[in-house]
C-alpha cells in the first residue's frame, strides 16, 4: 500500500475514534455535578436523545444525591459509577435548578412519548419496552377513575398531581398500557378492580375501594411508610370524596384483640401496632395481622389477626373474627 494512503488513513481512523470516545464521554457527561447549581439544561440539547438517554440522564440526578432506585436496571446501571453513594434513609432534596432539569427532561420524554404511542405496541410487543406497563382499563375502571378525584394533599409525603394522575388514567385508557417515565411514583406494584398499590419513594401507598349501593362507595388510602400506616377514609358519591371519621369506619378494632385489658397488656399492643400488615384486597372484607405477635402471649391476646366485614346498611366496618395466624 501507498505510504501517504496509509498515513490519511491511519489519520481517518484516528479521527473517527476520537470522535466517538467524544460522544461516549457526551453522554457519560451529560449531568454535571450537581454541586454546581448554576447548571441549567436547554431543550435544544435533550431533544436529540433518546427516551432511554433521557430516562438515565434524569435519574442520574436523583442518583447523585445517593436516591435507591427500586428498579434493578438503573440500580445496576449506576453502582457501576464511582460517583454513587446509595443513602437509603436520607430523603431526597432537588434545587431549583434540578426540579428545572427533571421538568423539562420530563416534558421531552412526554413529547416523545407521544410519538412513540402513535405506534401503539400490542401486549405482546410491549414486554419488550422495559417501561412500558400493561394495565386494563375496562377491568380497573372503577379504581383508576377514583385515582383521579383525590386532593393533592391526601399524597402524603410525595407529590402527585392531580394533572398527572388524570393524564396517566387517560393513557391507560386509551391504550390499555403506560410507559412509565418516573422513579419516585409510578412504579404501580399492583391494580385490582377494588385495589391499587404504588411504590413511592419513602414507602407505599394504597387505595381501596368498597361499594355500598350504585352511587355510594367507601374509599380509603393507606400511606405505609417507615413508623406505620396512616389511613384516609372518604365517601365517595356523585364523584365526589368527603373525608370521614376514621372511628365511625373502624371502630376501635385494636381492643378486639385484647384477652386480658389490664394496663400492661393495652400498653404491649399500642406498642405493636406498629407491626400489623392491612390487606385491602378483598371487596367486603379487611385483614389486619401482626408479623410479630405470636401465641406465646396467650396472657394478653386471642389473637394476631383481625378480620373486619363491611356492613353496608351503616356504612363500617365490624369485626367479624380474630384469630392466631402462622407469622411468616
Amino acid at each position: 500500500m501507498d505510504k501517504s494512503i496509509y498515513t490519511i488513513l491511519s489519520i481517518l481512523f484516528f479521527a473517527v475514534s476520537c470522535n466517538t470516545k467524544k460522544e461516549n464521554q457526551k453522554l457519560e457527561n451529560t449531568i454535571k455535578s450537581n454541586t454546581d447549581l448554576s447548571i441549567v439544561f436547554t431543550a435544544s440539547e435533550l431533544k436529540s436523545k433518546s427516551l432511554e438517554e433521557l430516562r438515565l440522564i434524569r435519574n442520574e440526578i436523583y442518583a447523585r444525591k445517593g436516591y435507591v432506585f427500586k428498579s434493578e436496571v438503573l440500580q445496576n446501571h449506576f453502582e457501576n459509577k464511582e460517583w454513587y453513594v446509595p443513602k437509603e434513609k436520607e430523603k431526597i432534596t432537588l434545587s431549583e435548578n434540578e426540579k428545572h432539569n427533571v421538568d423539562l427532561i420530563k416534558q421531552i420524554e412526554a413529547e416523545k412519548k407521544k410519538e412513540f404511542t402513535l405506534t401503539k405496541p400490542s401486549n405482546e410487543d410491549s414486554s419488550k419496552y422495559s417501561d412500558t406497563i400493561v394495565v386494563n382499563y375496562k377491568d380497573n375502571k372503577k379504581i383508576l377513575d377514583i385515582l383521579t378525584l383525590f386532593p393533592e394533599t391526601n399524597m402524603g409525603s410525595w407529590d402527585w398531581s392531580q394533572k398527572e394522575r388524570i393524564d396517566l388514567v387517560n393513557e391507560i385508557k386509551k391504550n390499555n398500557f403506560f410507559i412509565d417515565i418516573d422513579p419516585i411514583f409510578l412504579n404501580i406494584k399492583y391494580v385490582e378492580p377494588n385495589t391499587i398499590g404504588l411504590s413511592v419513594i419513602d414507602g407505599f401507598w394504597t387505595l381501596s375501594v368498597y361499594d355500598i349501593d350504585l352511587n355510594t362507595k367507601l374509599v380509603i388510602t393507606n400511606n405505609i411508610v417507615g413508623d406505620g400506616n396512616s389511613f384516609t377514609a372518604y365517601k365517595l358519591k356523585n364523584q365526589k370524596l368527603k373525608i370521614l371519621n376514621l372511628d365511625t369506619i373502624f371502630g376501635d378494632y385494636f381492643n378486639s384483640l385484647l384477652k386480658n385489658n389490664s394496663e400492661g397488656c393495652a400498653s404491649l399492643l399500642n406498642e405493636n401496632e406498629i407491626t400489623f400488615d392491612y390487606d385491602f384486597s378483598h371487596p367486603e372484607f379487611i385483614k389486619i395481622s401482626s408479623w410479630y405477635l405470636h401465641k406465646i402471649e396467650t396472657d394478653c391476646f386471642k389473637g394476631n389477626t383481625i378480620i373486619l366485614k363491611l356492613n353496608k346498611s351503616k356504612s363500617l366496618f365490624e369485626t367479624k373474627e380474630v384469630l392466631w395466624e402462622e407469622n411468616k
